[in-house]
């Protein structure tokens, strides 16, 4: 929240570090929806519901999961919730890369629509990226592995010959 223009002296730049590091950061640490203030904490020895506790362990069993949202897409065991930027094979979270996660959701958002490599990269990188175009089947190789899927068991991401790729449907 602070900036300064060249040139500028060491001393100057010391000051305002220091007037930063001055300021309180109660504000910052206790996150979006925090009190206004550190007096609005609660007193130790204040009645707090817990979370951990067995009546919220009964309200668990009561409630029914609740359905996908429109930002999740399910394929059999795997579930992509884009506005997480998370993926989910067998309720384990699948450790993507940005670029990995990118093509999968690239794919998965027109599941039987198939996609050229020059559709993927210019979806996934841009229409200026430059370079070779088979960087679209390397990170989908390693997208593969990451899902456990082979060249001869194809459930996520499917090969359609001399075409390009598409979303398969998990079994």
């Amino acid at each position: 929240d602070d900036y300064m223009t060249k040139p500028f002296s060491p001393r100057e730049l010391t000051a305002r570090v220091r007037a930063l590091l001055r300021r309180p950061r109660w504000l910052a640490a206790a996150g979006p929806g925090a009190a206004a203030g550190p007096d609005a904490a609660a007193e130790p020895g204040a009645a707090r519901p817990d979370a951990a506790g067995a009546g919220a362990a009964r309200l668990a069993q009561a409630v029914p999961p609740a359905p996908p949202s429109a930002d999740e897409l399910v394929f059999g065991a795997l579930v992509i919730d884009r506005a997480a930027r998370e993926a989910r094979l067998a309720g384990q979270d699948v450790q993507l890369t940005r670029t990995e996660f990118d093509l999968l959701a690239a794919l998965a958002a027109e599941p039987r629509r198939v996609y050229t490599r020059e559709q993927l990269l210019r979806s996934v990188w841009g229409p200026n990226w430059v370079g070779d175009p088979h960087a679209v089947d390397v990170h989908l190789g390693a997208v593969r592995r990451k899902l456990g899927d082979t060249a001869q068991r194809q459930r996520y991401v499917r090969t359609v010959r001399g075409v390009g790729y598409r979303m398969g449907a998990g079994r």
